[in-house]
């Protein structure tokens, strides 16, 4: 029971840390190529206003579940489910909010981020990179990118918000086992308590007469 307590510590705090990272990448969304591209708004280039309206609104929307992903993962430790020796059903219940979020979050994020590089790879890149050496953002702002990183990032937090929820099912599971064996040894202990109990009494009174 040691190591279990332990190890659902340690994974409640992970999982807060997840849910801080979710709006750390959405604040982060429009960075790299992303931005280069928002940086020449105004400028008459072939699906250049789609991709920005679109990756703004993505990044209103990363946002949000970024915000609502760090609430939902408080949850748990209102339930006290990284300390809880016994977990009862709140506990359960806020580990099962936190993985039904999860995946919500997973695939939200994954069509999302689906979307937006839908409508980058529509951007004349050609065209956005010419218009970037010509106004001197090489010297300002960096090398034109047409590679962004950020889809990667959230990629990356996919999985991680995945592997999370199977290892909160998991530690879930693996609490309930121990205490179904907890307590079956507790029942079958009072037999035993009972039997110790009446010998002890038996020869209390044998050794009175």
């Amino acid at each position: 029971m040691k190591t279990q307590m332990r190890f659902q510590k340690i994974l409640m705090i992970v999982t807060l840390i997840i849910g801080a990272l979710g709006v750390v990448f959405a604040l982060a969304f429009c960075s790299g190529g992303f931005n280069q591209l928002c940086l020449l708004d105004g400028e008459v280039i072939g699906g250049l206003d789609n991709f920005i309206a679109k990756v703004q609104s993505a990044n209103d929307t990363l946002f949000i579940l970024g915000v609502v992903y760090v609430v939902v993962c408080v949850l748990p430790f209102i339930a006290a489910c990284q300390k809880r020796r016994n977990y009862y059903i709140t506990n359960y219940i806020a580990i099962g909010i936190v993985v039904v979020f999860q995946i919500v979050f997973s695939v939200v994020v994954l069509i999302t981020v689906l979307g937006v590089l839908q409508s980058f790879n529509a951007v004349d890149l050609a065209k956005c990179q010419e218009r970037w050496i010509k106004f001197d953002n090489a010297v300002e702002f960096g090398k034109f990118n047409s590679d962004p990183w950020t889809p990667k990032v959230g990629y990356a937090l996919i999985a991680i918000s995945l592997v999370d929820a199977v290892l909160l099912v998991l530690n879930a599971v693996w609490k309930f086992l121990l205490m179904r064996g907890e307590k079956r040894l507790l029942q079958q202990g009072k037999p035993e308590e009972t039997v110790a109990g009446g010998d002890a009494n038996d020869k209390v009174v044998s050794e009175v007469v």
